[in-house]
């Protein structure tokens, strides 16, 4: 079951001030479709796949979910020192780390390995049944994130519905740019039509493409659907600006189709691909080449001569080495942010996990806790 809004204010309400900070994850968005929730089941087209994803209340309530947050501060290692100082938090952070310090904690956390963020996890609240976890990221960091997707960690689980508890217009506004850039990423691996629900499936998977708790299974392979699914109100409320913005290239059969159709031609895959992060579409190109024996000039490229170029080589080559550009990203953003959590994690969490990945995806109780500690 999803938190209430007044339990995520006051866990956030518990930290030292932030510039931003928002939940997210199965404890503060529903993500999954319980056969108790008519309304949203009669909203659903005739032929959706989500029928099939339908769960009982009890299997919905079985367990109580972890309620995961991010937090994005101006001056890590001052955040961090006041967090310190206030005796309930303290045992927040695992005995080593705070033995070394909030100047320690912010160099880890700012350092070239993960994806700028620290970690906090499996902390109870209060003397509730409730356990939550948060991750620490600077203003700046968040910022780069979102515009470049250079670890598409904290950008990734913005292309989803969340739940924003301190706003800030500049941070939301850059979410604009990564939300119309997922949108454009997304339509790159779809075919020329294409049901709503998997054009938002496509969008809810990215950040999980190469994903190390995948592998793990510390999260359920039908995450995604199940997403969507649970919240199709709140995914259409998210990205219909950039749909709108779009809607030369992809639209609608008809106003009230759940159907859409894109443009295939050249010119306009170009279009779409321009606007996506140049570090990313250089990716891509280097994905292509990699995959055909090409080898590349050493002249500057433009974005637009790089998203031709990348046009050229047809959808399914597009469609290949938009996905594995992504899987590369985010594969090697998680696992570095994994082995960053072991750490800060302590002695004795990481032994909890480990214990609990043997069991991952067996045990319900099992997911929860590696979910926790493979941040």
């Amino acid at each position: 079951m999803a938190a209430d809004g007044q339990l995520l204010e006051d866990i956030v309400g518990s930290l030292p001030r932030s510039e931003f900070a928002f939940a997210y994850g199965s404890g503060a968005i529903t993500q999954s479709l319980s056969s108790s929730n008519h309304g949203l089941a009669q909203l659903l087209p005739s032929n959706s796949s989500c029928t099939s994803l339908q769960t009982s209340p009890s299997d919905s309530i079985s367990a109580p979910k972890v309620v995961d947050f991010i937090v994005a501060v101006n001056d890590p290692e001052e955040w961090h020192r006041q967090n310190l100082e206030i005796d309930s938090n303290r045992t927040h952070y695992s005995a080593f780390m705070r033995t070394l310090g909030p100047h320690a904690i912010a160099k880890l956390q700012d350092a070239q390995f993960g994806a700028r963020m620290y970690f906090n996890t499996l902390i109870p609240w209060r003397r509730s049944h409730r356990m939550f976890k948060y991750g620490v990221i600077s203003v700046k960091s968040l910022e780069y994130d979102l515009m470049h997707w250079t670890w598409m960690y904290a950008a990734g689980r913005l292309q989803k519905p969340v739940r924003m508890i301190v706003r800030n217009q500049k941070l939301e506004e850059l979410n604009q740019i990564n939300i119309q850039n997922a949108t454009r990423a997304a339509l790159v691996t779809l075919p020329e039509q294409f049901e709503e629900e998997d054009m938002f499936v496509a969008l809810a998977s990215l950040s999980y493409t190469g994903d190390v708790r995948m592998e793990f299974q510390a999260e359920d392979a039908m995450k995604a659907k199940k997403i969507v699914c649970g919240n199709l109100d709140g995914f259409r409320r998210l990205y219909e600006p950039a749909f709108r913005s779009l809607d030369n290239i992809f639209s609608r059969q008809s106003r009230s189709s759940s159907k859409f159709n894109q443009a295939f031609d050249v010119e306009s895959r170009t279009l779409l691909l321009s606007g996506l992060p140049r570090a990313f579409l250089m990716r891509i190109q280097n994905s292509i080449c990699s995959k055909n024996g090409l080898r590349l000039s050493d002249d500057y490229q433009s974005r637009s001569e790089i998203a031709r170029w990348i046009a050229m080589h047809g959808p399914q080559s597009c469609r290949s080495a938009i996905l594995s550009s992504v899987k590369g990203i985010v594969r090697h953003s998680s696992l570095q942010q994994s082995l960053k959590g072991t750490l800060t994690a302590g002695f004795s969490r990481s032994v909890r996990y480990a214990c609990a990945k043997l069991i991952a995806g067996r045990s319900s109780v099992g997911k929860l806790v590696a979910r926790s500690l493979i941040v």
